[in-house]
Formats: C-alpha cells, sequence, structure tokens
C-alpha cells in the first residue's frame, strides 16, 4: 500500500509543477474533491500515525505546489480581509482545542480529525485565495460540480431503489457498514454529507439554467430534476432544506426587484408564524 503511495505521488509530482507554475492549482483542488469523494479512503487507505489515502496525498502536493506556484509567478500573495482572518481564527481555535483535548472512546486522536476537518478543508480555501480564475474556469467549476452531484444523485436513487448492481463503488452497498444504510449515503457513506454535495450540484445547475439559452435550458431542467430526485434520496430532512434554500437563492438573486420583495416578505412572515403557537401546523 505504501509503495502504491509513492508511486501516485512521484507521478503526479511530475506533471502537477507546470500547473502550479501557471496558477491553474484549482484543476488539481477539484480532481481532491473527486479523488476524495469516489475513491476516498473508504475506497483504499493506509493506517499510520494518520490515515493517509490516494486524495490526501494528492491534496498535500496541491497545496505544496500553490505556495510554490506564488514564488515561481515572483507575486505577492492575496490582501487579507476579514473573511481570511475569519478562517485563520477559527483553525488556530479548534487546533488549540484539539491539542488540550483527550482521544475520544474510539481512540481516534482529536489532532487528525482537526487535521481532516479543519486544517484540510482551510488548505483548499488558500489554494482557491491564491488560484487565479477566468470566466471559462468558473464555468468549468460550476460544470464540474454539476458532474458530480448528478453521479451522486443517480447513485443515491439507485440505493433507495434496490439496484445495487448499478452502484459503484461497491462498498456503498455493504449491509455490514449497517449505519444509514437504505438511504442514499453515497461513497462518503453519509446521506448529509452526499446532500451537501448533491446541494452544490444543484446550485451549480441552477445558474447554468439561468444564464443558458432556451434550447439549453431543456438538457439543465433534465438535470435539475436528476439532481433533486437524488437529494430527496438521502432521505434526510437537512439536505432537502439546504438545496432548496440554496436553489432559491439562485433563482431569487436572478429574479426581478419586486419578487425578491415579495420573497423576502414570505420569509419574516413565515418565520414569524413559527415562532407562535401555529408553529405545530
Amino acid at each position: 500500500m505504501t509503495f502504491l503511495l509513492v508511486l501516485f505521488a512521484a507521478a503526479l509530482s511530475l506533471w502537477m509543477i507546470p500547473v502550479a507554475r501557471r496558477g491553474r492549482t484549482y484543476w488539481l483542488a477539484l480532481a481532491v474533491l473527486g479523488l476524495g469523494t469516489v475513491f476516498g479512503p473508504n475506497f483504499l487507505s493506509f493506517d499510520g500515525p494518520i490515515q493517509i489515502s490516494l486524495d490526501r496525498v494528492l491534496f498535500a502536493l496541491t497545496f505544496a505546489l500553490a505556495i510554490a506556484g506564488v514564488a515561481f509567478r515572483s507575486a505577492p500573495l492575496p490582501k487579507l480581509h476579514r473573511l481570511d482572518w475569519v478562517v485563520m481564527a477559527m483553525v488556530l481555535w479548534f487546533g488549540w482545542s484539539a491539542i488540550r483535548g483527550g482521544s475520544d472512546p474510539p481512540g481516534t486522536p482529536p489532532t487528525a480529525r482537526w487535521l481532516f476537518y479543519i486544517a484540510m478543508p482551510a488548505g483548499m480555501y488558500l489554494i482557491a485565495r491564491v488560484s487565479q480564475f477566468e470566466r471559462l474556469d468558473i464555468r468549468t467549476l460550476l460544470i464540474s460540480a454539476v458532474g458530480l452531484g448528478t453521479y451522486l444523485a443517480i447513485t443515491a436513487v439507485f440505493e433507495i431503489k434496490g439496484l445495487h448492481h448499478l452502484v459503484f463503488p461497491g462498498y456503498i452497498t455493504d449491509p455490514a457498514t449497517w449505519e444509514f444504510f437504505g438511504r442514499g449515503r453515497g461513497p462518503l457513506m453519509n446521506p448529509s454529507g452526499n446532500g451537501v454535495l448533491i446541494a452544490i450540484g444543484i446550485t451549480a445547475a441552477t445558474i447554468l439554467w439561468v444564464r443558458s439559452s432556451r434550447r439549453q435550458r431543456v438538457i439543465s431542467s433534465v438535470v435539475l430534476l436528476c439532481l433533486l430526485a437524488g437529494l430527496y434520496a438521502t432521505l434526510t430532512r437537512s439536505a432537502w432544506l439546504g438545496g432548496a434554500a440554496a436553489m432559491g437563492m439562485v433563482l431569487l438573486f436572478h429574479s426581478a426587484r419586486w419578487v425578491r420583495v415579495f420573497g423576502l416578505a414570505c420569509c419574516v412572515l413565515l418565520a414569524g408564524l413559527a415562532t407562535t403557537s401555529l408553529k405545530d401546523e
């Protein structure tokens, strides 16, 4: 296993350097997301002091090359704004909490959880901040999000319909891992996380739908229906609410002013009713 990871890292490092020199590290970040979702630790991993998988090796190389790319281009780092400071403060605070805390009942070190659940996403944020984007790159990001979301949506529908022979990777439908079995848990083995990624695909598909021609909207509408079916297949209310809110926000943003005002007024009215004795109805 270790030998395979070393070969994987060595092969990637050769063609990643010119990508980093041109500031196109976001392509590699997309690869990390796709690889980590479909072929992540549940598919192939190596247990050591920390769990190592293909996507984590690729992330480490991408992060290193993103920093090296800034030096190669001799360009200054992006000017820090308030969100950057918030991200840095959050990473440091949770890191300090992880160092001070003990292991949880299964024996997983809190620092490992901090590394993969806090520091790694923050590293992806940093990669995006130092990458150079063009108009075509944004469209590529949207199409990639739709593609990943569509795969997850179709897989989720196959899961709840019992079409396990059509599900890939096969470990998704392994009944030995009983938690969330029968719901659209996807390669992440978690319907909530699966719903988040499908909701991102719904958001991207909605943006493309708004900006497409009439003929293109037919295809976009079919894809959106597929994504919505997959979101439903997670059987998770928080995923439903998140997907609906994301889709609604995009449509509201591109709507006429009176529609936005009316929509906001309805939200305020519903929120007010929810705090009264009518909340049960």
